[in-house]
């Protein structure tokens, strides 16, 4: 099972708190990931290791996520201990981390990497974007994804700079 995910912590005071935010995918072969309403909560007394108060949160409209949002709820009730760790669910669960970068969600492993906006040259629109290790790279990814039919010729690279956290 592969969990596409968004781990945010707070300091709530005299509690940290930490939640895994569960991403997926609009449609199969999507650049682009959305979030979907649905978390895995948990609360720690400050100064202390052990993780507890682990909740479901679904809110919203779309029966497939919230389908979704059980399927994993099951996987962790039948497979870890009452009151596990963060870090337990993110490995049973097989957690691809995501963080937000420019109002995207982007794979942590691309940190580093540099962020491209795909422009269509006729509208100046925003069509999609690649991340690619540089502009050399950047640029033999679009005119291979152009060559697909996945991306539309008149289109061109805008850098929107190098992916921090």
């Amino acid at each position: 099972m592969k969990t596409l995910v968004r781990v945010q912590e707070f300091d709530n005071g005299n509690y940290n708190k930490k939640v895994i935010q569960i991403l997926a995918k609009p449609f199969r072969n999507s650049d682009y990931v959305n979030a979907i309403s649905g978390e895995i909560t948990f609360q720690q007394t400050k100064g202390e290791s052990e993780w507890y108060a682990m909740n479901f949160v679904y809110n919203g409209s779309n029966v497939e996520h919230m389908a979704k949002v059980v399927r994993i709820a099951k996987k962790i009730d039948k497979e870890l201990r009452r009151s596990p760790a963060p870090e337990e669910v993110l490995e049973l669960i097989g957690a691809v981390e995501y963080k937000l970068f420019n109002h995207s969600f982007v794979l942590v492993k691309d940190e580093g990497k540099v962020f491209y906006y795909v422009v269509k040259r006729s509208t100046g629109g925003v069509y999609t974007h690649l991340i690619a290790v540089d502009e050399k790279k950047a640029q033999k990814k679009l005119d291979s994804e152009i060559a697909k039919g996945k991306i539309p010729e008149g289109c061109k690279l805008v850098s929107h700079g190098t992916i921090t956290f």
